[in-house]
């Protein structure tokens, strides 16, 4: 759900982003923006087989190789890069990964949008695009990635709500098998002995104990 929530949202905005680069004239652009949202597709369609751990491979694969090079393209004002925070925060709770492939690829992440940073520093973008053009998009990526950051964070809460809720629904059945006997449904001698000893631990209680006996049960006991 996440995956799907995540590569829905990069394809509206990449669609948004590609009507824009084709406004501003630039086809080149245009067609780095399509690549992602086919790239998106092809990963958003994957979540409905068994192929949910290559789904995420190729969503991961289609952002940094897309936000690289719209980033080359467009410059550091496109606000792209910004997905990548993202991406981080993606991996860490959907990834199934181990926490050392975790913080290698968070590194990773890391290095690819410093290197990206440091490029435009010294290069220029291959389309400059307008200052309010460039508004817009910084705008439209801010949204776009708080978006992503609630579409994570609410899945993962319902994930971990829903996981929280089978472990107490499992504890209270294994507590009911482990306390009573499954024929009768009454207590078993471990649940009394437990409830018994609770009980006399408070020494201003009074208790009294009947023992009761019916003859001839075992009739009863091979015949039902």
């Amino acid at each position: 759900v996440a995956t799907r929530c995540c590569c829905s949202l990069l394809m509206l905005y990449s669609i948004i982003f590609a009507i824009i680069a084709f406004a501003q004239g630039t086809n080149g652009g245009m067609l780095i923006i399509i690549c992602m949202v086919v790239g998106y597709i092809i990963a958003l369609y994957m979540t409905y087989g068994k192929s949910i751990q290559r789904s995420c491979i190729i969503g991961n694969i289609t952002t940094l190789v897309g936000i690289s090079a719209t980033v080359i393209w467009f410059g550091w004002n496109s606000g792209i890069q910004h997905f990548l925070f993202g991406l981080v925060l993606f991996n860490i709770l959907f990834a199934r990964i181990g926490i050392v492939a975790q913080m290698i690829s968070a590194a990773g992440v890391c290095a690819i949008r410093l290197a990206l940073y440091f490029y435009c520093k010294f290069n220029q973008p291959i389309f400059l695009l307008s200052d309010n053009v460039s508004a817009a998009v910084q705008v439209c990526s801010t949204v776009f990635v708080f978006l992503i950051i609630i579409a994570c964070g609410v899945n993962y809460a319902i994930d971990n709500q829903n996981t929280e809720n089978k472990i107490l629904k499992y504890n209270k059945e294994l507590q009911m098998i482990a306390s009573t006997d499954p024929l009768t449904k009454l207590w078993n001698r471990y649940r009394m002995f437990e409830f018994v000893s609770d009980y006399l631990a408070d020494k201003s209680r009074f208790c009294s104990i009947c023992l009761c006996d019916i003859d001839f049960f075992k009739k009863i006991n091979d015949t039902y």
